[in-house]
């Protein structure tokens, strides 16, 4: 009987460690390839975490409920990417510079919120995700402004607005081939700092020391 018993339970949390797995796939196909494809069925999220339809609709009722699990995941794994980041010892322009590598390796979450924004009906819950990440951008350009570092002919909001453009352009560039992936972190951190402000050289070295561990 305890065997019995124990077998049983063993089964059960294979069934849950496989379902929560499928779960996580779908959610990382979805992740990819939505920015590719806004339109993309659930059949096509299927195919692309090699599933079924069936396995989909196993864990979402529709295509709604997948893209907002989606948007929750992209938007968790932003704040996660961008808590790990410390900048308090850093001088501003190294402090943009540092933030702005982090932005980069997380890279496909923001895209998919991106591209989730520019659709009205999902508007507000991507541009809800992206909020942590235009709060902390604005105020490491407001900490630059305020110590004389960045420009200060154009609001810190602003700025950090047409800053954070410069993560998806570099990110199609090197999406189209003609950017290497090893170097994408470094020209974002640069294009950044030259948005707001920073002459060349100094962007150079702020963002070498930022992507030290790699880009």
């Amino acid at each position: 009987m305890m065997t019995s018993l124990s077998e049983t339970a063993g089964a059960v949390l294979v069934r849950r460690r496989d379902a929560l797995a499928n779960r996580i796939a779908l959610l990382d196909a979805g992740l990819a390839a939505l920015p590719r494809d806004p339109d993309a069925s659930l059949e096509s999220v299927a195919r692309e975490a090699g599933l079924s339809r069936r396995t989909v609709y196993g864990h979402f009722s529709s295509r709604e409920d997948l893209v907002a699990a989606i948007a929750a995941r992209a938007g968790d794994r932003l704040v996660a990417a961008l808590d790990a980041v410390d900048t308090s010892a850093d001088d501003p322009a190294t402090a943009l510079a540092r933030f702005e590598v982090a932005v980069w390796r997380a890279a496909e979450p923001v895209r998919f919120l991106g591209a989730l924004a520019a659709r009205s009906e999902h508007r507000d819950r991507a541009l809800e995700r992206l909020d942590p990440l235009r709060r902390r951008r604005a105020a490491l350009v407001r900490a630059g402004q305020d110590e004389g570092v960045f420009r200060v002919d154009t609001e810190a909001d602003v700025l950090a607005r047409v800053a954070g453009q410069v993560v998806l352009a570099v990110l199609d560039e090197v999406l189209d081939g003609a950017v290497d992936t090893a170097a994408a972190g470094r020209l974002v951190a640069t294009s950044a700092l030259a948005v707001v402000g920073v002459a060349p050289a100094k962007a150079a070295r702020c963002a070498d020391a930022a992507a030290g561990g790699g880009v």
